[in-house]
């Protein structure tokens, strides 16, 4: 049985009506959503934890994650199977997973850097051999300025396998020194 061409013609306008409202309306909802990420991360306890980079790169994890859930539902609503976009997508993002071991291992110390705080911008740390104060965490690594006014770019699985050693956070900063005395010096006067 011949499905009559105008009923044909009437479905598939009827489902393309359907994807570009869906697109639409998903475009709106992303940019609400950056918006609010947006407002979300200026705010002052959430703003010092996070670098601006950093801030940035959220706000557009937000923004296209929506537009890739708008498209895939676009695409369904047009009758492309649903289960085929999700093998296909499931499988490339394994395939990137394997290419980018490295930086994920990077991507996830950072995310865990963000829930537990072992340090935050502006405080003076440790870790794989370089001290100095954190000028901004990024994605895959964090920039810590040394005394000596350089920067250093450390990989953020890499300090997180090191540890990390925070000498602001406690508010207490010690150092030592050491001096070298005579026998016959007077030690209360030195002291």
């Amino acid at each position: 049985m011949e499905i009559p061409i105008l009923e044909f013609i009437t479905l598939y306008v009827l489902r393309i009506a359907v994807a570009i409202a869906v697109i639409v309306i998903g475009r709106f909802i992303a940019g609400r959503a950056r918006d609010f990420t947006k407002k979300f991360l200026d705010r002052p306890e959430v703003d010092e934890a996070l670098s601006n980079s950093f801030e940035s790169i959220l706000v557009r994890l937000v923004y296209y994650g929506i537009l890739i859930l708008v498209t895939i539902f676009a695409l369904a609503s047009l009758g492309v199977p649903v289960s085929a976009m999700l093998s296909v997508s499931a499988a490339a993002l394994v395939i990137v997973a394997v290419a980018l071991l490295e930086s994920l291992a990077n991507f996830a110390a950072a995310v865990i850097f963000l829930i537990y705080q072992p340090f935050r911008l502006g405080e003076e740390i440790e870790t794989l051999g370089k001290r100095g104060v954190v000028k901004e965490m990024q994605l895959f690594s964090t920039v810590i300025r040394q005394s000596d006014r350089s920067l250093a770019n450390l990989p953020n699985g890499d300090m997180q396998k090191d540890g990390i050693i925070n000498y602001i956070r406690l508010g207490i900063s010690r150092v030592d020194l050491a001096f070298t005395l005579k026998y016959e010096s007077d030690v209360d006067k030195a002291r």
